[in-house]
């Protein structure tokens, strides 16, 4: 037995050595034949640029398989995405079976990916950029890459990051400390797919919404995997989002316009505090510091078919189940409690219009008080609401219950409301609604501002039992706070919102700054002191009948320091200090200071209806004069930079988007400005009435000087949406200079290319209309107009049209000509310049022309040219080409507008 036992250790002890043997071997005498076989096949079987920084053949990396690793790897893209990083990380492994190194094909069955990160690009066309194989056809381009073939059989990931942005859907989702492991016959082309995975942190959004923040995943799925029809089969497919139990079945099919999907997400009948560990990562602690009880169930639905080209969509379905639930933050004196809800949401086609949502139950109690609220919801724009709701909860205790951080809320709530009909303001109408909210000792502190509102009263009763707004009264008796040791309080009786009666009393002061960080009102932004002290009695009617003596409005409204910024302009009005008085039907405004970024305005004057355009939105109307030393357009666009770095000159103001104007303001201005900027355009001494009327702007008679040159100009400007604009003006200029007009007005240049050297004076009497870019430039293709251009004393220099007539006709007279009194009448429109016949005279002859003239230079003329002594005998001849190129032929041209045929055929 010993001989026996010292044999089978020695075979033992050979075999295993020379296996290890082996393994230490086989790298190091198959390196060469091995990395040209899976180089040559990674360079002929994708179109993506790839690099690595080095390549390592063992049995070790990945035991037992037989794994090439290449480290420090990148990978990039496919169009439109080729020139960024698709895949890149630290190891790269290509794990392939032993036996296929003694053959002529070495075949690859496994992948490694370490500390690596996988961008997935999607542009909104559906282009992604993972198309990167070639496929078998151009595999066989070389000898090396045929002999090596896939027959994956297991994907290994550890450590890294995924990114998948698709632009089209549009959605984004990232994993972070993603490890997988799956296994299936993957070279098949029907085949399942089993997976393990788990993500350290996931975030999901759609459409720009955030659905899922910094979750931990793990899951284990079964997917059965389709690659000839790209059907995806999800037979088994159990989910762990943080502690919330989801599993989800169904099938989805990729198509070449969309996807098929049939799936169901269910979270299984599980405990109710499960649903919050699914919250974003800032509720962590708040989690483990609360307890829960009950038991909740969330199901999910997508059914149905994607098609981007013709707008379907598929249908959504959503389930919320809570069964008794409890929430107790750090052991509350009175939790919240008996919590039951059953809700179910809907979105046919994901069509907002089409959503629902029935609470047909929500009811919690807390310190034995309970609460009842039901609620359907159907639509979005004009939404069908029924709602029912019956309180009384101790905000205190709520607030130590649910110990939600960052937010405290105290006092007495009362609250009982129905309501029962449709939303739709633009047609003035609401459900029909009966609600009585009462607020005793209440404070108000979010995690914006340190210090709380506090001393809240608020005693409210909203009713409309018809849903027409000349049924609705709004009755605050009253609403007073403290803030910042500062006492404020507001009074109100509001009725019938058609013809607006109102008795308002206020009286007060309020750090705007500090209440603004309070609420955090996204899109605005304010700071400053507002003192008021007011008492309006009146209606909306008397107001606009001009029956003054039914109005009893009367005190103040202080501004110090006031600063307001809204999304809607780069920069914010800045008013340093002013005070509006109200008298009747008026506010005033006495020597008021508006600053906006480089611009300061004086304001003088009154403005009406300021009670309906508080209360309703409905029209602002005023009087007021306007002064400014200086006025910089380009501060108004849109987008314009609002970088406090940038210096104030419109040398540095980088602008787009178009100036907007309000559609609920109706204000006659008379203004005045000592200068005027606008895109690089300067205009001084301007003046004249501006009316602002239903967003748009209207100039009547006025007056500014340009280019030296005095000018009057009645015009109209209305913005369609934050990027383009229509205009429409009438102008005249008397004998101003044409070269200064070339180098200072972008638009002459444009328009007028050919006057580049041309001296002295001329005359405009022209009316145009079109559309504005997003620079505030013309879009010229846009441009109709008509008008006249008078040559009162014009010396012509290197015009080329005269210098090839003078050149063709042999008369050096018309090179460079001198031209007075010449009425140029014209049109445009579709690019095209029309020239009515046009008479001059120059030193004896009678030249005459006629035709059109494009934007980008092309020239279509017929020009005569009349010999001494009265040009009753004349050379006929037509001039084509461009203005740096024009071509002339001595014959009578066509009646017909070529150029406008050819700018409608493109």
């Amino acid at each position: 037995m010993k001989k026996i036992t010292i044999r089978v250790l020695k075979i033992t002890g050979i075999s295993v050595g020379s296996l290890l043997l082996l393994m230490f071997l086989l790298p190091i005498l198959f390196p060469g034949p091995v990395e040209r076989k899976i180089k040559a096949w990674v360079n002929h079987s994708i179109t993506g640029e790839f690099n690595f920084s080095k390549a390592r053949l063992s049995f070790f990396r990945h035991f037992p398989s037989l794994t090439l690793t290449m480290y420090d790897f990148s990978l990039k893209g496919s169009a439109p995405f080729a020139n960024d990083t698709l895949l890149a990380g630290k190891e790269l492994g290509f794990g392939f079976n032993l036996a296929s190194l003694l053959k002529s094909q070495l075949e690859v069955s496994k992948f490694y990916l370490n500390e690596a990160l996988i961008n997935v690009q999607v542009d909104s066309a559906g282009n992604a950029n993972y198309n990167i194989y070639k496929g078998s056809a151009d595999t066989t381009a070389g000898t090396d890459s045929s002999n090596t073939r896939l027959r994956i059989e297991g994907i290994y990931i550890s450590n890294s990051k995924l990114v998948y942005n698709d632009r089209s859907m549009p959605m984004l989702l990232q994993l972070e400390g993603l490890d997988y492991k799956g296994a299936g016959d993957l070279h098949k082309s029907n085949f399942d797919l089993s997976s393990k995975l788990h993500v350290e942190s996931a975030d999901f959004m759609y459409d720009n919404t955030s659905y899922v923040e910094k979750k931990q995943l793990n899951a284990e799925l079964v997917t059965g995997i389709n690659t000839s029809s790209l059907n995806f089969k999800f037979s088994k497919n159990d989910i762990f989002v943080n502690k919330l139990p989801v599993s989800f079945r169904g099938d989805m099919t990729i198509l070449k316009d969309g996807y098929d999907i049939d799936l169901d997400v269910v979270s299984g009948t599980t405990d109710f505090g499960n649903v919050f560990s699914a919250l974003p990562a800032a509720y962590n602690q708040w989690f483990a510091d609360t307890k829960f009880s009950g038991t909740s169930q969330v199901k999910i639905a997508l059914k149905g078919s994607y098609r981007a080209a013709t707008g379907q969509q598929p249908d959504f379905k959503a389930h919320l189940w809570v069964n008794d639930g409890s929430i107790n933050y750090k052991n509350a004196p009175a939790p919240l409690q008996h919590f039951f809800i059953g809700a179910d949401f809907q979105m046919p086609e994901l069509n907002p219009d089409k959503m629902v949502l029935q609470v047909d139950s929500l009811l919690f109690s807390l310190n034995n008080e309970p609460t009842r609220i039901s609620l359907r919801v159907a639509g979005l724009e004009t939404p069908l609401i029924n709602a029912k709701t019956n309180s009384r909860i101790d905000l205190d205790l709520l607030n130590r219950s649910l110990g939600i951080p960052g937010y405290h809320v105290g006092g007495k709530l009362q609250c009982n409301a129905t309501l029962d009909g449709k939303l739709d303001m633009k047609n003035k109408r609401i459900p029909a609604t009966k609600a009585a909210l009462n607020i005793s000792n209440g404070s108000i502190q979010t995690p914006y501002y340190q210090h709380p509102v506090e001393k809240l009263e608020m005693n409210t009763q909203i009713d409309c039992s018809t849903g027409s707004f000349n049924n609705l009264a709004v009755d605050l008796q009253p609403i007073s706070f403290q803030f910042e040791g500062q006492p404020f309080s507001i009074q109100a009786a509001l009725k019938n919102f058609e013809n607006l009666s109102y008795d308002i009393d206020a009286k007060g002061t309020l750090d705007l700054g500090k209440i603004y960080q309070v609420f955090a009102v996204k899109g605005y932004k304010l700071i400053g002191l507002l003192q008021a002290d007011l008492s309006l009695h009146g209606t909306q009617e008397a107001a606009l009948k001009g029956q003054y003596q039914q109005l009893k409005n009367s005190g103040t409204l202080s501004l110090k320091n006031l600063e307001a910024k809204s999304d809607d302009y780069p920069y914010p009005f800045v008013i340093p200090e002013g005070t509006l008085r109200f008298d009747r039907d008026k506010a005033w405004l006495k020597n008021l200071l508006l600053q906006y970024h480089t611009n300061e305005f004086r304001l003088n004057g009154f403005a009406q209806n300021y009670i309906g355009y508080y209360l309703e939105g409905s029209t602002l109307k005023g009087n007021l004069s306007v002064a400014s030393p200086n006025v910089l357009v380009d501060d108004f666009m849109a987008f314009a930079s609002a970088d406090s770095n940038v210096a104030k000159s419109s040398d540095t103001a980088t602008a787009s988007g178009v100036v907007m104007i309000p559609t609920n303001l109706d204000i006659a201005l008379n203004a005045a400005a000592k200068s005027v900027s606008y895109s690089g355009v300067a205009i001084s001494n301007f003046r004249g009435n501006v009316l602002i009327q239903q967003g748009k702007m209207v100039m009547n008679n006025t007056g500014f000087n340009i280019a030296g040159a005095g000018v009057t100009m009645n015009a109209t400007y209305a913005p369609t949406d934050t990027r383009n604009a229509d205009f429409e003006f009438t102008v005249k200029a008397d004998s101003f200079d044409i070269k200064r007009a070339y180098d200072e007005i972008p638009m002459v240049k444009e328009m007028m290319s050919s006057a580049a050297n041309t001296k002295g004076i001329v005359s405009l009497d022209y009316a145009l209309k079109g559309k504005l870019d997003d620079d505030m430039m013309p879009v010229y293709p846009s441009i109709k107009g008509k008008g006249a251009l008078t040559l009162e004393n014009l010396q012509v220099n290197g015009m080329k049209l005269f210098g090839a007539v003078s050149k063709a006709t042999g008369k050096d007279s018309m090179n460079n000509p001198t031209l007075k009194a010449v009425v140029i009448k014209s049109s445009i429109g579709n690019n095209i310049i029309t020239i009515e016949r046009t008479k001059m005279k120059v030193y004896g002859f009678r030249p005459r022309v006629e035709g059109q003239v494009s934007l980008d230079g092309k020239l279509n003329l017929r020009f005569r040219l009349g010999l001494p002594p009265f040009g009753i005998i004349g050379i006929p001849m037509t001039i084509t080409g461009t203005s740096d190129h024009p071509i002339i032929k001595m014959h009578r041209g066509n009646v017909e507008d070529a150029l406008e045929k050819a700018e409608e055929e493109q």
